[in-house]
């Protein structure tokens, strides 16, 4: 084989390897906001209004340009650093269908996979090591996060 082939095939096996190690996060990403819908016993088949379209109470996307949370599909989940994803989990509490909802709180989310199990950012300063077995504690400060909002009832 020619040092070419060697360094093209080289390029190719570490391409592969970084696009499997992006899809399992992305799926990894899929799982905490249906855990997280779990955790908080969130009613199925209920959906609300997140800016006009139909979504689940605890949704997953990202804010777009305008300031507004929008629901994307995982491969769009946008990298934060060559090991890290971010993502947003958008969590409805209002009880209430309406055209627009109004009880909400949106939790930004970075998470790349160390050694044993998943470190986790929340709003970018706290962090908390998981693993697909256990996000009790990341959703325990996300829950009492929900509820200090949610007291205050204005935004």
């Amino acid at each position: 084989m020619s040092k070419f082939l060697e360094v093209a095939n080289t390029f190719k096996e570490a391409l592969e390897a970084d696009a499997e190690k992006l899809e399992h996060l992305r799926d990894v990403a899929l799982q905490v906001r249906r855990k997280f819908a779990e955790y908080l016993g969130v009613p199925s088949g209920n959906p609300i209004m997140i800016n006009g379209k139909e979504a689940p109470h605890v949704a997953i996307g990202d804010i777009d340009k305008n300031g507004h949370f929008t629901g994307i599909p995982k491969k769009e989940f946008q990298r934060s650093s060559a090991d890290r994803i971010q993502f947003v989990i958008w969590f409805t509490y209002d009880p209430e269908p309406k055209p627009r909802t109004e009880g909400s709180i949106s939790f930004h989310l970075q998470l790349e996979q160390i050694a044993k199990g998943y470190r986790i950012w929340l709003n970018d300063f706290e962090e908390f090591l998981i693993t697909l077995e256990d996000m009790t504690s990341l959703f325990d400060a996300m829950y009492q996060s929900a509820i200090e909002k949610a007291r205050k009832a204005i935004h």
